[in-house]
């Protein structure tokens, strides 16, 4: 009796042990098999010091005992790990679940689904009622079958996009429907950064395409990746050419102009960022650019060249007319020393004239 004690003593120690080191869902299976081994013992301990209030008291323990751990195996699945693991994914994973029944009424929802849409769900309450004051919100959302919306709660500060895909459950046949999981992830950081993304686009765009400087993107074999409105029509009215994306960018040059361009081009390529000044006739006319050379690396690899074309020709007209201008002032700068040295030298020879007379 003594070594019998002695095993239930050291099994029953073992359980409130585990208890207290085991989660919520764990302490609910190990609380029945405690009360399921305290109920024999203190059964036992009347029927042995004759304190029993009836005869038979052992065995109606042993049979509550029965009871309790049936409990324990088919409601609280004592022997089952998935459940458990469901249970404590469900309540702990970011992304969020509702399980709505046939009427839309809340059967499930997990922590953070409520956090998502700052709504404190009830279970057995309908859906829409959280949403009255925003139904565009959630009708879409519940006329859906099987699929994925995503929705904005404007009702929140600060706006929260979620993204949801609604699954149809369905009893085995797949004939009646039983409900829907509403799978809820929040994509707010996403829409953010898509429309910053898309106002840096539309800036980016008006500037490229409202200059009238000629700005190109080619790639390792020079062939246009992107181009602005100002080099499409410089090429149209030059060479009569209509441009488009992955056209070689020097193959309807001259040979001379093409050769330029394509050493400096392979220049960018090997890394090198710099600057050059190119001329060219247009119309009967000589026109000055300033080409801007700057390698394109995109995670540390160089993957093609970006120029950037200004007209320089009135500044290098401007430039042209003051060297002119200052040319022009030293000639007669050179004309007015050369006429002061001959006044003094003629006033020289009247001195030395004057001095021998």
């Amino acid at each position: 009796m003594v070594y019998a004690y002695l095993l239930l003593l050291i099994g029953t120690i073992f359980l409130f042990r585990f208890v207290f080191k085991s989660d919520k869902f764990q302490k609910q299976q190990v609380i029945y098999i405690i009360l399921s081994a305290i109920i024999p013992w203190i059964a036992n301990f009347l029927y042995l010091f004759d304190l029993s209030p009836f005869p038979g008291i052992d065995s109606i323990a042993f049979a509550i005992t029965g009871v309790l751990l049936s409990l324990s195996v088919f409601r609280y699945q004592l022997f089952e790990l998935v459940p458990m693991a469901k249970k404590i994914l469900f309540s702990t994973m970011n992304i969020g679940f509702i399980i709505l029944d046939q009427n839309d009424l809340v059967v499930e929802a997990n922590p953070i689904s409520k956090e998502m849409f700052g709504i404190n769900f009830s279970m057995g309450t309908d859906f829409k009622q959280y949403f009255a004051s925003n139904p565009s919100a959630v009708i879409p959302l519940l006329k859906e079958i099987n699929g994925k919306i995503q929705i904005e709660l404007k009702n929140l500060f600060p706006i929260k996009w979620l993204e949801i895909s609604i699954s149809q459950i369905s009893d085995p046949d797949q004939k009646t429907s039983k409900g829907k999981l509403l799978v809820i992830y929040d994509i707010t950081e996403r829409k953010l950064y898509e429309k910053k993304l898309i106002e840096a686009q539309i800036n980016i765009t008006a500037i490229l395409e409202n200059t009238d400087d000629i700005i190109v993107y080619i790639d390792r074999d020079q062939k246009l990746v992107f181009f602005n409105n100002a080099y499409a029509k410089t090429m149209l009215e030059v060479f009569k050419i209509d441009v488009k994306e992955g056209m070689s960018a020097v193959s309807f040059l001259s040979e001379e102009d093409r050769s330029w361009w394509t050493e400096n081009n392979q220049r960018a390529i090997n890394g090198d960022r710099f600057k050059m000044e190119y001329s060219k006739m247009i119309d009967d006319k000589e026109k000055f650019f300033e080409v801007s050379f700057n390698p394109i690396l995109v995670s540390g690899q160089l993957i093609g060249v970006s120029e950037f074309t200004k007209d320089i020709t009135e500044r290098k007209l401007s430039e042209k007319k003051l060297q002119e201008k200052v040319a022009e002032l030293e000639r007669l700068n050179n004309v007015m020393i050369g006429r002061e040295l001959k006044m003094i030298e003629l006033k020289k020879e009247i001195g030395d004239k004057d001095q021998t007379e």
